[in-house]
């Protein structure tokens, strides 16, 4: 059986029709509530809102299991980096997240500025460094640490101050 709908008409399907549906026919710009129901190819042309997404506090817990993590809330997980940053002895910025610039201190020694404050200074900076001669050298977080800014700083095996070609610095903690 073929039924055509023009749209301009009620429809009707005769009783035991074959292929008449279950239950309601839904146009395409008629709502219905599903309960129950399971999609097989969704599509949502809106905001989903509500108890269904997360909160900050959620994602700063981590422990939810049944709400959607919006991209604008990722960031309050505890795994995600709250800024990472890829500069130059120069202070050139390569690429960067949450970090609004650097200040040259000096050979060897940085100060990363965060764009968004962390909510203490109890945060966790990893930082590595990459240089194309043999020189052997340390990185490591120096200087003072603030909710928005974070020092970092290289040595070389001489403990001497010294600029590699790159330093990378990635800050875990609390945004505010």
């Amino acid at each position: 059986m073929t039924t055509i709908i023009d749209g301009t008409a009620g429809v009707t399907f005769p009783a035991g029709g074959v292929g008449n549906p279950a239950s309601a026919v839904v146009g395409l710009t008629d709502t219905q509530t599903l309960t129950n129901k399971t999609l097989t190819s969704p599509v949502i042309n809106t905001a989903i809102t509500g108890t269904a997404i997360a909160t900050q506090a959620q994602q700063e817990t981590g422990s939810a299991t049944d709400v959607l993590v919006a991209p604008g809330r990722q960031q309050f997980h505890p795994s995600a980096a709250k800024a990472w940053v890829m500069f130059d002895p120069t202070a050139a910025v390569h690429a960067s997240y949450n970090v609004s610039s650097i200040t040259d201190m000096g050979t060897g020694s940085w100060r990363v500025v965060f764009t968004t404050a962390q909510s203490s200074a109890n945060f966790s900076t990893v930082v590595c460094a990459e240089s194309s001669s043999d020189v052997w050298g340390q990185v490591y977080p120096a200087g003072a640490r603030t909710t928005t800014y974070v020092g970092v700083g290289t040595v070389q095996g001489s403990r001497t101050l010294f600029d590699p070609t790159y330093i990378y610095a990635q800050i875990f903690g609390d945004l505010s």
